[in-house]
Formats: C-alpha cells, structure tokens, sequence
C-alpha cells in the first residue's frame, strides 16, 4: 500500500510539472485545466482498482492542477502599471531589493504603491550608477512605462518578460528622473544583512585590489557582476562559473567547514550543524530567491550523507521541487538557476556513487577522487541544458576544476577572516589578505593558461529542443538500466555533496 502511495505521489508531481511546462507556451485558459483536472477524477474514481490506470488519472489530475496554478498566478499579476504603458507618468516606489551594479549602469527592482499605500506592482529600473541607491530607498520616478521585450542573443531567443515575471516584475524604465525621498522603508532584518554584506566587501577591497576582490566576492557572498563580463565568460569557457554564484557547492563549504570543527561528534549531529550553518549563511547573504533555492538543494545534498536509503533523498528532491514550483510556477522554464540546481542534485544524488568507482584510481588526498566523481557527475546531468542554453562546450572543465577546486574551502576561510578582521584593524585583516589573494591569482593564473589552449571550449551553435529532449531521454534510460548507481548496496555516498551549477 505504501508503494502505492509512492507511486502515485511520484505521478501527482509529475503532471504537476508537465502541467506547468506546458501551459508556460500554451495558454488554454482555466477551462483547459478544469477539464484536464476533472477527466483525471472521473478517471481514478472509475479505475481505483486498476494500479496503472489510477497513476495516470494521478497524472491527469497533477497536469490540470499545474495548468490552473500558472493561471492563478497570471491572474494574481497586478496590471495597474500594464495600463500605463507608452505614458510619461510620476510613480512612488520603494527598492525591495538589493541593487545590481553592472558597470556604467545599475538596476533597481522597485514595488510601486499608491498614495493608499496599496502596491500597483514592480517595476525594473535601469538608471546611472551615481547617485547609488539601496535596499529600502523610498523613489519619486518620473519617466515612461515600457513592456519588456523578448530578445535575440547570439542566436538565441531569450525571453525577457517571463525571465522578469518570475521576479514578480512587469514593466521595466530606461533611466528616468529619479529622487530619493526617504531611507530604510524596507523590512529592517533584511536591510541589516545587506548593510552587513555591504561593509564586509568594503573591509574586504581595502586590502585586496581587482579582481581578486572581485573574485572572493562571488566566491563568498555570491556577487558575481563584480567580476564583470570579461572574466565571467572567462570562467564559463573554463568550466568554473559555479564558484562565484551564491550555489549549493558554497553553502556546502561552509557546512563541511562547521562539521570539521566537529569531526568527534556523532554523524547525526555533525549534519545538523552543517544546517544550520547553512542556513545562517544565506540570511546572512540577503537570503534572495536564489539563495533559497541554492540552500534547499545543498540541504538536500547533506541529507544524502544522513540517510542510508536513496529513494528517502530522492523523495525529499521531489517534494522540495514542487514546493518551490507551488510557490513560483514561473522557475520551472523560466530560472536557469533552478533548473541548473535540481539537474545538478540528481546527478550528484543518482551519478556519483557510480564515478566514484570509476575514478578509485584517483587518489583520495585533497578529497581529488571526490571533486572528480562530482563534477563529472554534475557536468553529465546538465550538460545538456547548458548546450541548449549557450551552446558552449568546455573541454577543460575537469582538468580545471581538480586544480581548482580543492582550494577553494581554504581560500572562502581566508577571504571570510580577512574580511571580518578588517572591522578590527587592517592591520590585523593582511596576514589573511596576502593568503587570499595568492589563492585567488592562481585561480586566475589556472583558467586564463587553461583558456589559452586552442581546443579549451567549443561553440556547437544551436542545440535543438529535439536534441534536449533525446539527451534527458537517454540519462533517464541509463539510469534505470543502471540499476547499480540508483540503488547502490550501500549507503548514500559521502560524497554525494558538491553540487556546481547553481
């Protein structure tokens, strides 16, 4: 009966999902998922019996249940703003979240409210990097309301109204008139992680100079548009842009860091502190979207070292998917962060046991037999979407991040010492800076060599849709046939725990 239940919770969530995928391109209205929802009712009270037919009309159920949550969402949209396209119109907002620099420009996500104190919906503000604006800033925008418009990218169609409409975003302003009229009107525990955040990058390029304070950055606090274009493509060419996202792979450091500390307690114990270290660390962050999603999987990669069942951790990933897709239907097709996540869990969760036989010729010293098996395992669950994505195919991936990555806990301790010392003195903060910063220049000094070889990466051009399809076909078949690496006879592995891509 259990099985059962499995079975049909496993079907249920996966229609939920079909549900969702296929009414992100077709919009059949709210009959649509009524009918769907309904036939799958008829369905399963007619076929109780029948365990195939009753987890297909489970099936049916979760894809008429995924149709009307996305339109329930489209519907809760406000479409005050909408109206006011085309207009020079006066708005008053408050910045909701933090500002994203980047370069000669900066963007401010900002929640309009009424003279009521009603919210008519946010809107993306594109404006000039001085004066600099922060998290909480009451506005007085004067400008004209635009849609935002779906975009072509080296060949590739990328849509920017529904990459903006998972943020809750609906209109976006190119450089108006924009005063500040009050401070601190957002939520305060929210405002101090920022202001916290914020001065830690300051003590931090006191001592470090660019771009290795850019580099520790993203490697500690996620803030990836520091670097700038030229050494992020640099790191995607390489096959290392995970180390300066906020991803599980940095959450995860932090957690083994607080379970070392801890090494003679019991394993129960060790990861419960892992945790909650990973949880204070994102609040710490500024707890984004993107942070939660990347906490919720490298959660989840830990309770694969807890656990001695598999399907316990696979059932966990499943259930924290559709959570997040109940929340916001929008992630499923249109956040590459979360889709990166969730493939790069289940190749962690489902490939590594199996790589790390592979490699038992490498050694185990610096956790290198480790590193390999995950990201190997990682590289193979999302190298098709990456494909799909950007086209982009490094050769150099593995080689680079077994040079790398071994590094990269001590290097994250450091920067962190270096930064929290510097409150002190700076003084105290340059013994760990010099650290930090020899690190970080190899980091450097190993992608750049690397990049310079003639056969580092390959642009395939277009992937086909067709061709993403056949490719998780074919991972889904291997899977299944390999019975040995879902299943293995032994506990979870203790390395199924560094997830790259975030």
């Amino acid at each position: 009966m259990a099985s059962r239940g499995v079975g049909l919770f496993y079907g249920a969530a996966l229609g939920f999902t079909l549900g969702i995928f296929f009414r992100s391109f077709v919009d059949g209205g709210f009959a649509l998922g009524v009918l769907v929802l309904f036939l799958g009712a008829i369905i399963g009270l007619l076929s109780f019996r029948e365990k195939r037919v009753f987890i297909i009309a489970f099936v049916l159920v979760g894809i008429g249940g995924g149709f009307l949550r996305l339109d329930i969402a489209e519907l809760r949209a406000p479409q005050v703003l909408e109206n006011r396209v085309g207009a020079r119109t006066v708005l008053t907002g408050i910045v909701t979240d933090e500002p994203d620099e980047r370069g000669n420009h900066t963007k401010l996500a900002v929640t309009i409210v009424n003279n009521d104190g009603k919210k008519e919906g946010r809107v993306l503000v594109t404006t000039d990097v001085h004066p600099r604006y922060a998290y909480g800033d009451r506005l007085r925008i004067v400008g004209g309301i635009q849609l935002p418009k779906t975009f072509e990218e080296e060949g590739r169609v990328f849509d920017y109204p529904m990459y903006l409409r998972k943020e809750g975003i609906c209109c976006v302003m190119y450089y108006p008139q924009v005063e500040k009229i009050a401070e601190s009107k957002g939520n305060v525990i929210v405002a101090t992680l920022f202001n916290l955040k914020d001065a830690f990058l300051e003590r931090v390029s006191r001592v470090i100079p660019e771009p290795q304070n850019a580099l520790l950055a993203g490697l500690v606090v996620g803030a990836k548009q520091s670097l700038g274009e030229q050494y992020l493509e640099l790191f995607r060419r390489v096959g290392i842009i995970h180390i300066v996202v906020l991803s599980g792979y940095n959450l995860l450091v932090v957690a083994r860091f607080l379970m070392g500390l801890l090494e003679k307690l019991r394993p129960p114990v060790k990861t419960g502190v892992g945790m909650v270290g990973i949880v204070l660390f994102a609040i710490m962050t500024g707890a984004s979207a993107t942070t939660v999603r990347a906490s919720a999987m490298a959660l989840l990669s830990l309770a694969a070292q807890a656990t001695s069942r598999l399907y316990l951790v696979t059932r966990a990933l499943v259930v924290a998917g559709l959570l997040m897709l109940i929340v916001n239907p929008y992630l499923l097709v249109f956040d590459a962060s979360f889709q990166l996540s969730f493939l790069a869990t289940v190749g962690l969760i489902y490939f590594s046991p199996y790589f790390e036989r592979v490699f038992s010729w490498v050694p185990k010293r610096f956790a290198l037999r480790e590193i390999a098996a995950a990201t190997v395992a990682t590289q193979l669950a999302v190298l098709p979407l990456l494909l799909y994505q950007t086209g982009l195919f490094s050769l150099v991936s593995l080689p680079v991040n077994l040079l790398i990555l071994p590094i990269i806990p001590l290097t994250m301790f450091l920067g962190f010492l270096t930064g929290m010392l510097g409150f002190i003195s700076v003084w105290l903060s340059l013994p760990f800076a010099y650290l930090s910063h020899l690190l970080l220049s190899y980091i450097f000094l190993i992608s750049q060599w690397f990049n310079k070889l003639p056969f580092a990466a390959y642009d395939l051009g277009e992937f086909p849709l067709w061709a993403l399809a056949l490719s998780y076909g074919a991972l889904v078949a291997l899977v299944v046939w390999k019975r040995k690496i879902v299943r293995p006879t032994t506990r979870a592995s203790e390395n199924v725990a560094l997830p790259h891509p975030n």
